[in-house]
């Protein structure tokens, strides 16, 4: 083995990007279950307020399904801790709201009456279901994958800050041809 072959050689090299890595990590994992404790006891506040508006809320008054699991996720530095991410918090808050809202008659709760009243959370709720679908089926429906490449062309122009038109048009290409 040659010098350059060497893994002292290779993590010299590449220990700036490692570092990059290491220091741009989001969140910690206390950082994470925090943030999570605060979702929490949001939802189950929102609940009571919107129980007292319609007599059917979030989560009906009862606790969030699989807390334990959701409060347990991973941080996402991997895309199998991704996946468990997703898959948790979907499960705790989508799903808990589409369930509840049927189980009072509503079976299009979240995509009528929560959609039209709180249309800035439905678009959150609704990426981390699209999200989950993207890790959990081998391909995306149409819709589904439409919504999923428009998500992630609002995060890319929301980050690179596109000068042109041009710059924009060339990237809708390429992610549409994926």
């Amino acid at each position: 083995m040659n010098e350059k072959e060497s893994k002292e050689y290779i993590i010299e090299k590449f220990k700036p990007l490692i570092e990059l890595k290491h220091e741009h990590n989001l969140i910690s994992k206390e950082e994470l279950k925090n943030k999570l404790l605060r979702i929490i006891q949001l939802v189950t506040d929102f609940d009571e307020y919107l129980l007292n508006i319609n007599n059917i809320g979030w989560i009906g008054g009862g606790t969030i399904p699989d807390v334990q699991r959701l409060l347990e996720s991973p941080v996402a530095n991997t895309e199998n801790d991704f996946k468990v991410f997703i898959s948790s918090i979907h499960t705790s808050l989508g799903e808990s709201l589409e369930k509840n809202g049927k189980a009072h008659g509503e079976k299009n709760y979240f995509w009528n009456y929560f959609k039209s009243t709180f249309p800035d959370l439905h678009r959150v709720l609704h990426k981390i279901r699209i999200y989950r679908h993207s890790t959990e089926h081998i391909a995306l429906e149409d819709k589904p994958k439409e919504n999923y490449f428009k998500f992630w062309m609002k995060i890319l122009m929301d980050q690179c800050h596109f000068s042109k038109k041009v710059d924009i048009e060339f990237c809708k290409q390429k992610l549409f041809k994926a």
